[in-house]
């Protein structure tokens, strides 16, 4: 008896298998459909139109079957075996049929079939395989959905290789740290998932899912590691679901020891072009990235000083004649990032690439302040972030290594927030790391850069979605989560 052969091509390759192995049937798994009153098949390689059966076999639209198929010529014709035109795809016997009995429920994903080339995106269509020629009238190769999503999917691939790749080759060491984590993270604007440990005595352990890994990475960092990097799974609660966000993605974080603001810049803009090579990015990036100072794009941009608007109540009553959406129950950190989105931003996006330097301190988190020991009393921290096509994809700093000052902005932050933060209500810190910080962080800089939405825009993507195999919304009933 012959071994049990599981399906192990798509159609397409069994349509290229012809070429260089006996015709003899083959087993395939795939969904038909209907077209035109003819029968299909459809797979994640796209759909084959029509299709004939033998033996008195009945299609039944929508069924998911599993059978053999093989390809022939039914003229008999004596063309070469390496011209794609004439053959017709026959089904010779179906093994297994599960018929469809629901709806496709899914959100945000086109339900599995044929898909008319006018649906297929600009970003897609182009490095989607040419279609085969016209077999005959009327038999064709088609295009599907799952074809159609798996190729952003198999670009996510290559751009988590890619990444990998650029930071091992210049000797930085890939590290897994944990997705269970005493503290998510401690930022002003950041809220994490909570959830419990429990111990064999029964005692339960508050946890998070974390933000960043960027505690972890810093442990090791004091641990003595010169060179860090990880590609992690961050998450962020309260409504972090729009265009360019989803509640789970990929960041990719790194640090050098004994580095400043300016290894960070270089290492993130050779990392985007040779992202940009590697992806095939048709979009133009520039040779060189402008930078820009925060204080000069707020007095180029909105007429505002920020050197002389450290106080809340004067920098309000100043944004107001800048930005009309200011309102009196702003906070400093509400203003600031008001004024930069509706006055700053539209003026980086004029540039393909960019980079906008020295946050105020109240901006800062865990970045040093400007001139670091000497810099005591100045406003600004030594922080970055890049924009790609007008949208931020990164966040970087010469680090803080200050263990007290570390632990006053923790405090600040915590009586800011007060219950308002996803951990339980309050902000709940890592004992752990600050002990660590205070053993000795060696100076440094990091950057965390949002992997998903660097490849999102270099391959020309409308968001981020497209590159998820099942982004956030697509696992709840339609309607049952809202989008930002």
């Amino acid at each position: 008896m012959a071994p049990f052969r599981e399906p192990s091509f798509t159609l397409r390759q069994h349509f290229e298998l012809r070429k260089t192995t006996p015709l003899g049937p083959r087993r395939a798994c795939a969904r038909i459909f209907e077209m035109e009153g003819a029968a299909g098949l459809v797979d994640a390689s796209g759909a084959l139109w029509p299709v004939e059966s033998s033996h008195g076999l009945t299609l039944k639209p929508g069924s998911v079957c599993v059978f053999k198929l093989r390809f022939y010529r039914p003229d008999g014709g004596n063309v070469s075996k390496y011209d794609d035109s004439g053959f017709v795809c026959e089904v010779v016997s179906l093994e297994e049929e599960t018929p469809r009995r629901a709806p496709w429920p899914v959100e945000g994903i086109a339900a599995p079939g044929p898909c008319d080339a006018a649906e297929i995106s600009a970003a897609v269509a182009i490095r989607e395989e040419a279609l085969l020629a016209s077999q005959r009238p009327g038999t064709r190769f088609l295009t599907s959905s799952p074809a159609q999503r798996a190729v952003p999917m198999r670009l996510r691939n290559l751009a988590l290789s890619r990444a990998r790749a650029f930071f091992e080759s210049r000797g930085f060491l890939h590290c897994e740290t944990p997705s269970l984590v005493p503290s998510g993270g401690v930022e002003a604007y950041l809220d994490a998932f909570a959830t419990t440990y429990r111990d064999h005595r029964g005692a339960n352990v508050p946890l998070a899912l974390p933000t960043s890994p960027e505690f972890a990475l810093k442990k090791l960092l004091c641990e003595g590691h010169a060179l860090v990097f990880q590609i992690a799974r961050v998450f962020r609660n309260g409504g972090e679901l729009s265009r360019w966000h989803e509640p789970e993605f990929l960041m990719l974080e790194w640090y050098r020891a004994a580095a400043g603001l300016d290894a960070m810049i270089e290492d993130t803009r050779l990392f985007v072009n040779a992202l940009a090579e590697g992806l095939g990015c048709r979009r133009a990036l520039p040779e060189t990235w402008p930078t820009f100072r925060v204080d000069a794009l707020f007095k180029a941009c909105a007429g505002l000083d920020l050197d002389s608007l450290q106080d809340v109540d004067v920098f309000r009553a100043a944004a107001r004649t800048a930005c009309g959406s200011v309102v009196p129950t702003d906070d400093w950190n509400d203003v600031f990032c008001k004024v930069f989105m509706e006055r700053v931003e539209p003026e980086l996006a004029r540039h393909g690439a960019c980079f906008v330097t020295h946050y105020p301190v109240q901006m800062g988190a865990l970045a040093r302040r400007e001139g670091g020991v000497e810099g005591q009393g100045k406003p600004y921290v030594e922080r970055f972030e890049a924009y790609l096509f007008g949208v931020e994809i990164c966040n970087g700093y010469c680090e803080l290594t200050d263990a007290l000052e570390l632990r006053e902005r923790f405090n600040a932050i915590s009586r800011s927030r007060g219950g308002n933060q996803g951990q339980g209500g309050v902000v709940v810190r890592d004992a752990v790391f600050e002990d660590v910080m205070a053993h000795g962080l060696p100076s440094c800089s990091g950057n965390a850069l949002g992997l998903d939405r660097v490849a999102a825009l270099l391959l020309g993507f409308e968001s981020i979605a497209p590159l998820f195999c099942l982004p956030f919304l697509s696992q709840f009933p339609k309607g049952a989560v809202a989008k930002d």
